[in-house]
């Protein structure tokens, strides 16, 4: 996925401008994150569709009808306006929310009351702008902007966080998360340690409020930090103590044969594993279920994590 943020969310300027005849047409800048600095507190952030509420357009437009020669200020100009600021670009690819604050905490996100059947887009940060395309959602945000990120799981997965921060070169550098285990009960809440300068991911596997791993960025799947989150997971299912250390000695039984550089043999293990969960899953509904014992759902669930660690481990 390609931004720029060189437009006004909908037309980008070289379009804009397509319609210089011979190069000869006159060539007006609307320096849209200047205006929006200006509004302050009002938090509107202009663009495309309401880019007729700009007072400075408005007045070019009446000029150039009056054949006057328009006045040009901070936001009005004739010359391209170079933005000194750093940009960041946050996405997500997984069944997870994503949701950025300010320090004053002004939120960008979508929001879909659970009174209702339909969500709405919330841009509330200054200068900033939420999209969604399939599965990929992106926030782009000026970086003095951005205090943290919170992710909330919606479904049963992995998910990865990628945040790009640009620079007015238009370089760029990106912090990454990868294939981290989610649930829908999984919370996150991403930020910049004041100490190091480096993105922490400080995970919330339950959900019940503590957190359960500090994360830092890495490109590369970490089948280690993968398996201990798969045992915090298996540690909040409604099991019996026996049948949750059983399955917790499978779960470490594999993270020291990977720690070993048996990747082989772990394999072998976790295959084993889902051999068990599959029985689970052949067997027919008990007409009285009993309690404390795996159901289908979290069998499931299980299997699911085993297969996305075989499929990035080798």
């Amino acid at each position: 996925m390609s931004f720029t943020s060189d437009g006004d969310k909908t037309v980008v300027v070289p379009s804009a401008h397509y319609m210089s005849v011979d190069g000869k047409a006159e060539k007006y800048w609307v320096d849209l994150p200047e205006h929006n600095h200006e509004l302050g507190k009002l938090r509107r952030n202009r663009n495309h569709g309401d880019i007729l509420e700009i007072a400075q357009l408005n007045n070019l437009i009446s000029s150039v009808i009056k054949k006057e020669a328009p006045t040009y200020d901070l936001v009005l100009m004739n010359t391209k306006p170079i933005d000194t600021s750093n940009r960041l670009r946050l996405s997500i690819h997984s069944p997870v929310t994503l949701d950025a604050y300010d320090t004053e905490g002004n939120h960008t996100g979508k929001i879909c009351p659970p009174t209702s059947d339909f969500c709405y887009v919330e841009e509330n940060i200054l200068n900033s702008s939420y999209l969604e395309f399939g599965e990929g959602k992106y926030i782009n945000l000026p970086e003095d902007q951005m205090s943290k990120v919170k992710l909330q799981g919606i479904d049963v997965g992995t998910f990865t966080y990628e945040s790009e921060k640009v620079l007015p070169d238009g370089t760029s550098t990106i912090s990454s998360f990868v294939d981290i285990p989610v649930t829908t009960q999984t919370q996150a809440e991403i930020t910049l340690n004041s100490n190091t300068q480096i993105l922490e991911l400080k995970l919330d596997v339950t959900g019940d409020g503590i957190t359960d791993f500090t994360l830092t960025p890495s490109a590369t799947f970490d089948p280690i930090t993968y398996l201990k989150i798969m045992k915090v997971t298996i540690d909040s299912l409604d099991l019996n103590k026996g049948q949750i250390r059983a399955f917790d000695n499978r779960v470490d039984n594999i993270i020291k044969l990977i720690q070993k550089g048996r990747i082989d043999k772990a394999k072998l293990k976790a295959e084993k594993f889902k051999i068990a969960l599959k029985k689970k899953l052949s067997k027919p509904d008990p007409k009285h279920p009993k309690p404390k014992k795996l159901s289908k759902t979290d069998a499931q669930l299980l299997l699911d994590m085993l297969n996305k660690l075989l499929d990035n481990i080798s």
